[in-house]
């Protein structure tokens, strides 16, 4: 390395410390307790952000599941959305009697293996359910989180540790901290069979993704005594099918205690203030002795364990290591070796492999386990003239030149500026600051300890990465080859349950006592277009939208051109096919490079409607990132030899599309309503593609530059400063064309019901998409709009999901939105999905179109809904990241101020004529198109017509031949 630039990377290691929090000398700082009752409490402030996000995590997941009962720990996460003694039943004395019964049944069935007596015991289950149901409050967890303003409620369970969290606004923190005080403390498994079904379909929509059953399969061979590999944490059909309330409850006894658990809180709050709030409401928790988890002890490869199987549609390969768990003090460092292979910068070894069309792709994937770690380096040969083995050959050439050092120091200290800046990206989301504390938690690690690992970055030194790399990139590995081929899958049948009943008007005795608590004053934070937006042009056609960022020194750049897809079909290959050519000065690599030394990355991408390159990076280093866009922009140099890797890039991703059936359900409804507009139809032949060579490509770039460019930035460079910089290195002073109009595609509209169906043997679950085609655009009816999606399909305690997969357990995955148009003037639509088992489609489609025709009106839920409507508007303000975006979009839309704030009033005056009148106008009594693809030999089609036209349509049928 010679001395100028030794000198350059020591002053940019020195000044990545303003990559961190303007305001602290770390990234994130928290504030962590522990409650006497061994509850951990960690709390981090943000008060640039307008809302809170809030998680509580319990360290018992997958691994913990017992041999013969898999899958308790996902399936527990569920049932605590159900509610407690208080929470969610209307009598739980009386409501008790029936669940005794019902758990009693369920222990007869684990332990009977005759299908008559099973089949028996479930119909008395069933019968028993919906008596039990009678008292149940469905969804009132939901609804109560929902009136406080809250958003992304959910939960995840994994191998080591399940979490439950949401977003709401800040002055609704006393209210989030009793209920969450509350949920987790004599919770009552009630509505247990139809939440059993709705865990069915999601172990379906697991077995249909190709790619999950190889990683399944893949973890069998790593992890031989752990349950990492002999266990998922979705659990095994079998054990499904035969749960055990008893063995559930005594789950939640043994790892649902304080001790076990952490509350973690991230957003714009006070810690003085809510700390002796959490003391007061979480006190009553009572800690308990917690079960040691037993040490499962996993030896070396023996040498290369090869296996072989047909899991995939095409070929692909992986070479498998055991690595650092989660906490070891190899694992930072090992994680920068494996930057050294494989970076978002595009710039490690395996990335070089595309770049240089040696392999169709690789990279690698981290098993970042508690207990044992693992990473997978996987590789895809080319699809004519190259084998696996070949591939692997090259793999393995790669990772010796990692092992051997063969990388500068300059690469290091660039691996080193990067990880600071993804870290710091990370800092600025309250949602990955919580879930940071949770992973710590589960760890076993204070925050101190678990931050400094992200601190020693800086430290690493080459010899440090040289040495890991050596250490477990050994002799030992695991290699699969997959073959093309399919995985058989297990198919589930239908129950003959009848649904329950729920009471859905009641209140329970909690929600009466919670609506008395108050809340506090909360000044909302509006957009306001003219002070947070800072606008500026070079010309009438060079714009340049600026905002602020509050939080550290990274900035965002996007160089926009206003044409797109729509306008010109090849942009879909023109975005891979830039990233994979360098400049006059620079090829691929060396140019992702002198980025990446900068402490920056950039990318193409294309929409409908426009172009960009999109860069970001350290803003210290603004001027001479600016100066490498130039080169991107002007000084491409197209290669011929790159056409041909793209192009079978693309065959392969569109073979691997094609086995995703959720890809082809989406390509089907936008054939069934966009006719010949629809994209798939829109991309380019076979004959199109053959004739694609770099001289039209790069015509077709030159083409792009001559249109209106946007720039959009966020940082905290002047504005002079900016205009300068844009003025000297991207305006070419040329004269541009106007940018396209913003095109949005004309749906078919039809008269009567259709049906498009399309037949996946291999599908265990049903794709099913309705349609209804709504009036013009006009924002006037927005509040509206809001209300019947929140009454009628958004989350857990609407219509449609109680009716779908609440009450009848025919779908995990299932909503319905209202979408208004993207610009006033074009037509709106209606569109609802339901992801269910193949031999419940007839009955799906028959709830669905009956709620569609037939809507139920429950008006006492208006008041829920528009505390809902009101306290999420109050704290809906967009990130600072997504401001420009966001705006832009109001803008088009018709909007000259923030719309959260212009609405206000009108929700606070809607009532339940108001869902209703919209219901009759917008959705009742119209035509609706149906889209289905699914396994059509376990679906009647002689009931489907009964719904409307149906229209047999081949896979050939909606995509370009």
């Amino acid at each position: 390395m010679d001395l100028m630039k030794k000198i350059f990377f020591v002053l940019l290691l020195i000044f990545s410390s303003s990559l961190f929090p303007q305001k602290s000398s770390k990234p994130i700082e928290v504030e962590e307790f522990v409650l006497d009752n061994g509850l951990t409490v960690m709390l981090s402030e943000n008060n640039e952000s307008p809302n809170i996000f809030g998680v509580i995590g319990v360290k018992a997941g997958g691994k913990n599941d017992p041999k013969d009962a898999t899958g308790i720990a996902h399936y527990l996460e569920h049932v605590l959305f159900k509610g407690t003694k208080a929470l969610g039943t209307s009598d739980y004395n009386s409501e008790k009697i029936y669940l005794d019964s019902i758990s009693k049944l369920y222990e007869d069935l684990s332990k009977t293996n005759s299908i008559n007596k099973r089949s028996l015991i479930q119909s008395e289950i069933n019968r028993i359910s919906i008596k039990a149901s009678e008292y149940a409050i469905p969804n009132e967890l939901d609804k109560l989180l929902k009136q406080i303003g809250s958003t992304n409620i959910n939960a995840f369970t994994n191998q080591d540790y399940t979490a439950y969290y949401n977003s709401f606004p800040p002055n609704q923190i006393e209210k989030w901290l009793e209920l969450y005080s509350h949920r987790f403390q004599n919770p009552v498994f009630r509505l247990f069979q139809s939440e059993l079904e709705t865990v069915y379909e999601e172990k379906n929509i697991y077995m249909d993704n190709p790619l999950n059953i190889v990683i399944e399969e893949i973890l069998k061979n790593v992890f031989k005594n752990h349950p990492y590999g002999q266990q998922s944490v979705l659990g095994k059909v079998e054990h499904l099918k035969n749960p055990s309330l008893e063995k559930m409850y005594k789950f939640y006894k043994d790892y649902y205690v304080p001790n076990n658990m952490v509350l973690a809180l991230s957003g714009d709050f006070d810690s003085e203030k809510i700390i002796p709030i959490i003391n007061e409401k979480f006190k009553n928790w009572k800690s308990r002795k917690i079960p040691k988890f037993p040490e499962y002890k996993e030896e070396p490869f023996n040498k290369r364990e090869f296996f072989e199987k047909k899991l995939t549609p095409i070929k692909m390969g992986a070479l498998v290591i055991r690595s650092p768990k989660n906490g070891d003090l190899d694992k930072i460092k090992f994680d920068m070796a494996l930057q050294t292979l494989y970076n978002y910068e595009e710039t490690g070894f395996l990335n070089k492999l595309r770049d240089e069309g040696k392999l169709m792709d690789s990279g690698l994937l981290k098993f970042e386990n508690n207990d044992h770690g693992a990473t997978l380096i996987y590789f895809i040969p080319k699809l004519i003239g190259q084998k696996l083995s070949a591939a692997e050959k090259i793999i393995k050439n790669q990772i010796e030149k990692l092992k051997k050092g063969d990388f500068s120091e300059d690469f290091v200290e660039a691996l080193k500026i990067n990880s600071i800046k993804e870290n710091s990206y990370k800092w600025e989301s309250n949602e990955s600051r919580a879930l940071e504390m949770v992973s710590a938690f589960s760890q076993g690690k204070k925050w101190n300890e678990y931050y400094n690992n992200y601190e020693g970055i800086s430290n690493i030194s080459k010899n440090e990465i040289i040495k890991v790399a050596n250490t477990y990139f050994n002799d030992n590995y695991l290699i699969l080859y997959s073959k093309m081929g399919s995985p058989k899958k297990e198919k589930l049948e239908k129950p003959n349950y009848k649904p329950t009943i729920s009471n859905t008007n009641a209140i329970s005795k909690f929600s009466s006592e919670f609506s008395k608590l108050k809340s506090s004053n909360y000044k909302p934070n509006f957009i306001d277009f003219n002070n947070d937006i800072i606008r500026s042009n070079l010309n009438d056609k060079f714009s340049i939208l600026k905002t602020k960022n509050p939080f550290n020194n990274i900035f965002d750049l996007e160089i926009r051109f206003g044409v797109g897809f729509y306008q010109i079909p090849e942009i879909m290959f023109l975005s891979s096919y830039l990233s994979l050519i360098g400049t006059k000065e620079f090829n691929v690599g060396q140019i992702k490079e002198e980025f990446h030394n900068l402490g920056s990355t950039y990318y193409f991408s294309h929409t409908d409607n426009t172009f960009s390159l999109n860069v970001s990076g350290i803003e210290s280093n603004l001027k001479e990132i600016i100066k490498l866009c130039e080169k991107l922009i002007n000084e491409l140099a197209f290669e011929e030899s790159k056409i041909f890797q793209i192009i079978d890039e693309f065959k392969a991703s569109r073979k691997l599309n094609k086995e995703q059936n959720i890809f082809i359900a989406q390509s089907l409804n936008e054939f069934a309503m966009l006719g010949e507009n629809a994209p798939r139809i829109k991309e380019l032949s076979k004959k199109e593609i053959k004739k694609l060579n770099s001289t039209k490509l790069k015509a077709i770039y030159n083409q792009i530059k001559t249109y209106e460019k946007t720039i959009k930035f966020v940082g905290n460079t002047d504005i002079d400063t900016l205009k300068s910089l844009l003025k000297k290195h991207i305006n070419d002073n040329k004269k541009l064309k106007e940018k396209m109009p913003y095109v949005v595609p004309r749906r078919q509209i039809s008269n009567e019901n259709k049906i498009y169906i399309l037949n996946k043997k291999n599908s265990i679950q049903s794709h099913i998409v309705f349609n209804i085609e709504g009036s013009k655009r006009s924002n006037s009816s927005l509040p509206f709009t809001e209300a019947f999606n929140s009454y009628f399909g958004r989350d857990m305690s609407s219509l449609m999901f109680q009716e779908i997969r609440e009450f009848r357990s025919l779908a995990y995955a299932t909503y319905a939105n209202y979408e208004l148009a993207p610009m006033e003037g074009e037509n709106n639509r209606f569109l609802a999905y339901i992801g269910s088992q193949s031999d419940k489609a007839i009955e799906s489609i028959k709830v669905m179109t009956n709620l569609i025709n037939q809507m139920p009106e429950k008006p006492e839920r208006i008041e829920t809904i528009k505390s809902s409507l009101i306290e999420t508007s109050k704290s809906s303000r967009p990130g600072f990241r997504n401001i420009l975006n966001t705006t832009e979009s109001w803008i088009r839309q018709g909007f000259d101020s923030d719309p959260n704030k212009i609405y206000l009033k009108d929700y606070e005056s809607l009532s339940f004529d108001s869902i209703l009148n919209f219901y009759n106008k917008e959705i009742k009594n119209k035509p609706i198109i149906i889209s289905i693809v699914g396994d059509l030999s376990r679906i009647n089609l002689n009931e489907l017509k009964k719904f409307g036209k149906v229209i047999k349509v081949k896979e050939s049928d909606i995509f370009v031949n």
